[in-house]
């Protein structure tokens, strides 16, 4: 039997999107992500605004229509963090 040490807890706290905690977005200067087209199979990139400086969703997306969703409310939280 492997002995467990149990007195060091762990309970793991993952952000609810795809922003983390204290993550600054005033640097960005837009937002991509990437999705496997069915046809054919490769991985096609959705973007917005400028790409001189991007923010990258981590997520592979299914389809087009679900990547450009992603890509489309993260730039609009963007567009939210820098007016406010």
């Amino acid at each position: 039997m492997i002995p467990v040490n149990k007195s060091v807890p762990f309970s793991p706290k993952l952000p609810d999107d795809d922003t983390l905690a204290g993550e600054e977005t005033a640097h960005y200067t837009g937002v991509f992500a990437w999705y496997r087209d069915k046809k054919t199979g490769q991985q096609m990139k959705v973007t917005a605004g400028e790409q001189t400086g991007p923010r990258k969703l981590t997520h592979l997306y299914s389809s087009k229509a679900n990547a450009e969703k992603a890509v489309e409310r993260e730039w609009g939280r963007m567009q939210d963090r820098f007016a406010a």
